[in-house]
């Protein structure tokens, strides 16, 4: 989906499963810690749309980093966090160029996020936007990664 269409796709996001999808996924993760003895600390967000994820991280402990390229997306977590009274740094970047000062405990890429990396770029592109992403983790940390549809070969 071309950035601009984000715009106008931020202000009904909630409305397609995504709130529904990030609980899931919340509740998985928590699992997935309490497994491998992960207390909470800093989690990066890949991807965070409009940071139900990040918000729910934040309720349970986490510092938490929401990135996303769009701002239109950005902006609706950001008001969604002040009204959660919840304290989340938000980053309007490129994870293709992804950049963050420390490494932290816990990566997360959910939805269709990562499919954007092959966006006309194959897998040398997408294997690279991996890479930073794993770069991102310290050691004893946690990427947590979803693909939902296989990513077509180019």
């Amino acid at each position: 989906m071309p950035l601009s269409s984000y715009r106008r796709f931020a202000e009904v996001y909630d409305w397609e499963g995504s709130i529904d999808f990030s609980r899931q996924a919340f509740r998985r993760l928590m699992a997935i810690c309490r497994e491998y003895g992960i207390a909470p600390g800093w989690h990066l967000d890949l991807g965070c749309g409009t940071g139900t994820l990040a918000i729910l991280m934040a309720e349970a402990g986490w510092k938490v980093i929401g990135l996303d390229l769009s701002e239109a997306m950005l902006a609706q977590a950001r008001r969604k966090a002040a009204e959660a009274g919840r304290k989340i740094l938000f980053v309007r970047q490129d994870m293709r160029q992804l950049r963050i000062a420390e490494p932290v405990k816990l990566v997360t890429s959910f939805y269709d996020t990562l499919n954007h990396l092959s966006s006309g770029t194959g897998r040398r592109r997408r294997s690279a936007g991996i890479s930073k992403l794993l770069a991102c983790v310290q050691s004893g940390g946690k990427p947590s990664i979803h693909f939902p549809c296989p990513v077509a070969e180019t």
